[in-house]
């Protein structure tokens, strides 16, 4: 399979690059990307063993799909989370979390739309998607292959929770092992 292939943290990495700064030669990240999260916190790491940083994140689109004027409009962000049986509202997302995570979400959706549309026989890998639904909110053309990397029981929940697709595949393993 021939084609470009985005990763959504290169997007990410990208986004946040100092001035003057982007890829090296070889196309690989550099490690000021790596420094930068160092600094910066690890929102882009899964931590939270638990699980609750999953959860919130969804529950944030839900809760932003619901406003009279969503920023993302991910309904179906809102229609997974009524299947979980979770206490969400503990959670107490406050209004600048879904702010944040309907703007991130919306920044990674118009990347990623913009490069499949450049690379319409892209691979998209989307490590640790969690029950992210962005491939259906970009809706990639049907030559455009997505994997979906998480840990095995995200991804068995993910698998019942989301509606198949040919395109999307489903990759169980932890990106933190080493192999």
């Amino acid at each position: 399979m021939s084609g470009a292939v985005v990763r959504l943290w290169d997007a990410v990495a990208v986004q946040h690059a100092p001035p003057g700064r982007g890829r090296t030669a070889s196309g690989r990240i550099p490690t000021w990307s790596q420094e930068y999260v160092r600094r910066h916190g690890n929102w882009c790491r899964r931590t939270d063993t638990r699980g609750t940083d999953r959860v919130a994140h969804r529950y944030a689109r839900a809760l932003d799909s619901r406003w009279p004027h969503p920023i993302l409009g991910d309904s179906l962000a809102d229609e997974v989370v009524g299947k979980i049986d979770y206490d969400f509202e503990a959670l107490g997302v406050q209004t600048s979390v879904v702010c944040q995570a309907a703007l991130r979400a919306k920044m990674l959706d118009d990347r990623v739309r913009a490069f499949v549309k450049r690379h319409p026989d892209a691979v998209v890998v989307d490590l640790g998607a969690g029950l992210d639904d962005r491939m259906q909110r970009v809706g990639p053309p049907p030559t455009v292959d997505w994997y979906n990397v998480d840990l095995a029981g995200v991804t068995a929940l993910r698998d019942k929770l989301l509606p198949p697709s040919p395109q999307a595949h489903s990759v169980a393993v932890s990106l933190a092992d080493e192999h």
